[in-house]
């Protein structure tokens, strides 16, 4: 059974509109994750300086 162009576009068309959703949902994730993870390489920038100070004022009582 020959399918028309009418019915090939109706079958096609609900297809695309889902493409390109998927492909918002992958943009919106990706941006997502970019902003979480510079968060996360924020938070252990500000750890590792606070470990720089604790182990300066542990050697500051050390020395005294």
């Amino acid at each position: 059974m020959a399918v028309s162009d009418e019915e090939q576009s109706v079958v096609y068309v609900p297809a695309v509109f889902a493409v390109v959703r998927v492909s918002e949902e992958k943009e919106v994730t990706e941006e997502r994750l970019k902003t979480e993870q510079e968060s996360f390489e924020k938070k252990i920038r500000q750890l590792e300086e606070q470990n720089e100070l604790i182990i300066k004022e542990r050697e500051d009582i050390l020395l005294k």
